[in-house]
Parts: structure tokens; sequence; C-alpha cells
């Protein structure tokens, strides 16, 4: 986890700025997502951006470590107070459904669910796009792949009792998001990682639980 401030040359005196989370796509540079901050940047905002590697993916409790840093710097002195942002990458979409358990189950993060002012889903993965999404994003090679896709789907039937059960309650949550802000999904036919067949239901989900707008583009 990386925390940028905004440039000074983009600050405006006596605003409240507020904090954008990027939550990266899988194995994610720092200059990828540094792109992605300089947009927000220029609209005032402090970026913390968060990468993701294939074992915090894998294992839940890594993913829950990650998240619960994230949490820690939100109600931090400093940030406590602020508006926050978020947007999810592909994977990122899930190390999100880990702050949104913690938020509903701890009272030290569950303050920060009503300072959400928006959220944006860039092509997300879901549980059942895990072995796919994580093959692709890993390797070209189709044996490799393949190989790996069956490797992942091994592993999650062999360890169901606790991995798979956790993924599942993740996203049953993430699809009955406790969030109430403002939605933005964008999505792929091209997408590699993100299975497009998936992104339909998970905008409807979310659409029939908030109050607020809800959109999604497809390209």
């Amino acid at each position: 986890m990386e925390l940028h401030p905004c440039p000074e040359e983009f600050k405006q005196a006596g605003e409240v700025r507020p904090v954008v989370v990027l939550f990266g796509w899988l194995l994610a540079k720092s200059r990828h997502l540094h792109k992605y901050g300089e947009l927000y940047h220029q609209h005032g905002a402090d970026v913390v951006t968060v990468k993701l590697e294939v074992m915090e993916i894998l294992r839940p409790q890594k993913a829950e470590e990650v998240a619960s840093k994230v949490l820690n710097e939100l109600t931090s002195a400093e940030n406590n107070h602020r508006p926050v942002i978020v947007h999810g990458f592909s994977v990122g979409g899930y190390l999100y459904s880990h702050v949104l358990n913690l938020m509903e189950t701890s009272d030290k993060f569950s303050p920060v669910k009503d300072r959400i002012r928006g959220q944006v889903f860039d092509s997300p993965v879901d549980f059942a796009g895990i072995p796919y999404g994580i093959s692709n994003a890993t390797s070209e090679n189709p044996v490799l792949r393949w190989l790996m896709r069956s490797s992942i789907e091994s592993y999650l039937a062999v360890f169901a009792r606790y991995t798979t059960k956790v993924y599942l309650a993740h996203s049953h949550l993430f699809h009955n998001n406790p969030v109430r802000s403002p939605a933005l999904f964008l999505f792929s036919k091209d997408d590699k990682i993100a299975d497009v067949k998936h992104m339909p239901s998970m905008r409807g989900s979310l659409e029939g639980q908030t109050e607020h707008e809800c959109e999604a583009e497809m390209f």
C-alpha cells in the first residue's frame, strides 16, 4: 500500500480533500496505478494505491490483512474526517469485499462506510472468475493457463471448508453492497481477465440494493 498526497498545484485552500483508494489489478505495478492516481490528483484528491499478489487472492487471511491496513489508513487522525472514493480494478473488487466485511463487523471501521461518496468497479472479478482471471493474468501460454486454472479449481475444492466458504460469503457481500453511494461499472468485451458474462449480475444486484445511482458502461 502506498500513499500519494495531492501535489500542491492542485490543492485548493480551505477544502477538505477526498481520499481515493485504488485497488489494483493482479500484479499491477506502481507506475501503472500512478497514472490513474494522477487523474484524481487533478481533482484535488490524495490517493492510496493497493497492489495485489497471487497469494493475497488465494489466501483470504492475507487479503484481510491488506484490507485492514487500508482501513487503518482511512481511520487515521489525518484522514478520519475526509470523504472517500473507491476505485477497484479487476480482482481489486475482490479485495474491496474484504474491506466491506471489516466495515460491517468492526466498530472501529464501520464509520468509514458512511464516508464513501462513490464507487467505481472496472472489470471486477467475482468468486466465479478467480480461476479464469488469475490464470489469464499470469501467463499468455494456453497450456499453462489451463494447468493453472485447473490447479486453482482443485485448490478451492480441497480447501472448501474454509477458503471457498470465505470467498462465497464475500461474494454475497459484494453483490449486496452495504455502502449506499453511487456506483459506476466499466466492462470490456475484450477483457482477458474478467469474464464479461458475470458482469450484468454484479451491476444488477447492486442497482437493486441501493437508493443511489448505479451506471454501467460496456465497450
